[in-house]
Parts: structure tokens; sequence; C-alpha cells
């Protein structure tokens, strides 16, 4: 016996309205679509210049970005309260400092791509507070 029409048909009807349902379901935005508050650090430096950068969105997503495209990839998610934890730390950090020496650190706090908070560091004379740097070892931990 063949195989109505009616049930041919109607397996195409279900893929289409499945494949629309799809799209309208809502997505938190990536790394590269947003433009609020991020968490970024990284380092860079020496004789060739080459910066590792990450960030980390209060939704928890924590990217990698490209020193020279500036795209990023994702990396992980962290769970809301750790990553709230990292954002309250950072603001609560002393006052902005740049001291960068020829293999620097850094962390900052971005709205909107514009810097908030910066604290950079490096030069050999210099020590960045203790806070800073324990700030700094904690975010490196999620991506080593």
């Amino acid at each position: 016996m063949k195989p109505s029409c009616f049930f041919h048909l109607s397996g195409w009807w279900v893929f289409l309205l499945a494949c629309s349902l799809s799209a309208c379901v809502t997505q938190a935005p990536t790394a590269s679509e947003y433009t609020g508050m991020a968490l970024v650090w990284g380092k860079g430096g020496g004789v060739t210049g080459k910066v590792t950068e990450y960030v980390l969105m209060p939704n928890g997503q924590l990217s990698e970005r490209d020193a020279f495209t500036r795209e990023l990839k994702d990396v992980k998610t962290l769970g809301q309260a750790e990553t709230l934890q990292f954002f309250r730390q950072m603001t609560s950090l002393p006052a902005s400092f740049h001291r960068p020496g020829n293999m620097y650190q850094y962390i900052k706090l971005e709205k909107e791509g514009a810097v908030q908070k910066e604290a950079v560091w490096g030069e050999n004379r210099f020590t960045p507070p203790a806070e800073i740097e324990a700030l700094y070892r904690q975010l490196q931990s999620l991506v080593l």
C-alpha cells in the first residue's frame, strides 16, 4: 500500500513550524554583541607585544578577546553568585592606576565600551595593592 500524500506533506508542515518557532526564541546577547558593563582582564607586552584578554559579562558569560580582531570566543559560563562576587570585588577596589612595565597585567571595568576603573601594573619598582593581585589571580584561575 502506498503512503498517503497527506502524511507526507504534514511532515513538511511540522518541520516548517518547528523552524519558525525556533527563530522566535530570544537568547542572551553574545559577548561580541554586548555593550553593557564588563569586567576585563589580561596580560601582555614583551618582545612580541602579544596581549591575552578575557571579558566577563554580568550574565556570567566568559570570553577570550582577540587583541587584533577584537572578536570574542566564548570560553564558559559562570554562575550568577560567582559572577556577582567578581563585579563586587572590582567595584570595591582602590582608585585606578596605570604603572605598566615591559610585561604587564591589568583589570578594568568597562561600561558601554568606556573604561570606568582600571588597574595596570608591571613596572619593576611598583607593587600593586594585594587585593588587586588577589582578584587578578582569581580571574586567571578561571581560564587556566
